[in-house]
Protein backbone atom coordinates (compact mmCIF):
# COMPACT_ATOMS: atom_id res chain seq x y z
CA UNK A 1 0.00 0.00 0.00
CA UNK A 2 1.03 3.54 -0.68
CA UNK A 3 0.80 5.87 2.32
CA UNK A 4 -1.14 8.96 1.32
CA UNK A 5 -0.22 12.29 2.81
CA UNK A 6 -3.41 13.65 4.32
CA UNK A 7 -1.94 16.87 5.69
CA UNK A 8 -1.50 19.19 2.76
CA UNK A 9 -3.15 22.29 4.17
CA UNK A 10 -1.15 22.17 7.42
CA UNK A 11 2.00 23.05 5.49
CA UNK A 12 0.79 26.65 5.32
CA UNK A 13 0.69 26.90 9.13
CA UNK A 14 4.33 27.97 9.29
CA UNK A 15 3.40 31.46 8.05
CA UNK A 16 2.75 34.04 10.80
CA UNK A 17 -0.90 34.53 11.61
CA UNK A 18 -2.44 37.83 10.51
CA UNK A 19 -1.63 39.95 13.53
CA UNK A 20 -5.08 41.60 13.48
CA UNK A 21 -6.72 38.29 14.44
CA UNK A 22 -4.78 38.01 17.70
CA UNK A 23 -5.78 39.47 21.05
CA UNK A 24 -4.11 42.72 22.12
CA UNK A 25 -2.28 42.68 25.43
CA UNK A 26 -4.13 45.03 27.83
CA UNK A 27 -0.91 46.37 29.35
CA UNK A 28 0.22 48.28 26.25
CA UNK A 29 1.38 50.35 24.59
CA UNK A 30 4.97 49.35 25.22
CA UNK A 31 8.23 51.05 24.32
CA UNK A 32 11.30 49.20 23.17
CA UNK A 33 14.29 49.19 20.84
CA UNK A 34 14.52 47.29 17.57
CA UNK A 35 17.15 44.65 18.40
CA UNK A 36 17.29 42.99 14.99
CA UNK A 37 15.56 43.17 11.63
CA UNK A 38 16.30 41.39 8.38
CA UNK A 39 14.54 42.83 5.35
CA UNK A 40 15.16 39.70 3.26
CA UNK A 41 13.48 37.37 5.76
CA UNK A 42 10.90 40.02 6.67
CA UNK A 43 11.15 39.83 10.44
CA UNK A 44 13.14 40.80 13.49
CA UNK A 45 12.77 41.41 17.21
CA UNK A 46 12.13 44.32 19.56
CA UNK A 47 13.87 44.37 22.93
CA UNK A 48 11.52 45.49 25.70
CA UNK A 49 12.15 45.01 29.44
CA UNK A 50 8.43 44.97 30.28
CA UNK A 51 7.71 42.22 27.74
CA UNK A 52 10.79 40.25 28.82
CA UNK A 53 9.53 40.31 32.41
CA UNK A 54 6.07 39.12 31.30
CA UNK A 55 7.00 36.56 28.63
CA UNK A 56 10.77 35.95 29.09
CA UNK A 57 11.46 36.75 25.43
CA UNK A 58 11.77 39.56 22.91
CA UNK A 59 8.87 40.79 20.79
CA UNK A 60 8.52 39.36 17.27
CA UNK A 61 8.51 42.11 14.63
CA UNK A 62 6.92 41.22 11.27
CA UNK A 63 7.62 43.21 8.10
CA UNK A 64 3.94 44.20 7.91
CA UNK A 65 4.50 46.31 11.04
CA UNK A 66 7.72 47.96 9.89
CA UNK A 67 7.25 51.59 8.79
CA UNK A 68 9.67 54.16 7.37
CA UNK A 69 12.50 54.88 9.77
CA UNK A 70 12.06 51.72 11.85
CA UNK A 71 15.44 50.00 11.86
CA UNK A 72 17.89 48.26 14.18
CA UNK A 73 18.69 50.58 17.10
CA UNK A 74 15.59 52.76 16.78
CA UNK A 75 13.15 53.21 19.65
CA UNK A 76 9.54 52.30 18.94
CA UNK A 77 6.19 52.28 20.69
CA UNK A 78 3.96 49.28 20.00
CA UNK A 79 1.03 47.17 21.09
CA UNK A 80 1.48 43.46 21.71
CA UNK A 81 -0.63 40.60 20.45
CA UNK A 82 0.05 37.01 21.46
CA UNK A 83 0.28 34.38 18.74
CA UNK A 84 -1.25 30.90 19.08
CA UNK A 85 1.83 29.80 21.03
CA UNK A 86 1.47 32.66 23.51
CA UNK A 87 4.47 34.50 22.08
CA UNK A 88 4.42 38.32 21.88
CA UNK A 89 4.19 39.94 18.45
CA UNK A 90 4.43 43.67 17.79
CA UNK A 91 1.44 45.52 16.36
CA UNK A 92 0.82 49.21 15.64
CA UNK A 93 4.56 49.91 15.69
CA UNK A 94 5.35 53.64 15.77
CA UNK A 95 8.81 55.17 15.52
CA UNK A 96 9.70 57.26 18.58
CA UNK A 97 10.88 60.49 16.99
CA UNK A 98 11.12 62.52 20.18
CA UNK A 99 13.60 60.22 21.91
CA UNK A 100 16.78 61.25 20.17
CA UNK A 101 19.83 60.74 22.36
Amino acid sequence: GVAKRAKTEDDSQSAPEPVQTLAVSPEGPFTGMVKSYNASTGYGFIECAAIRSLYAQDVFLHKSQVTDGVDVGTNVTFQVRLNKNGQPQADSVVLELDKVT
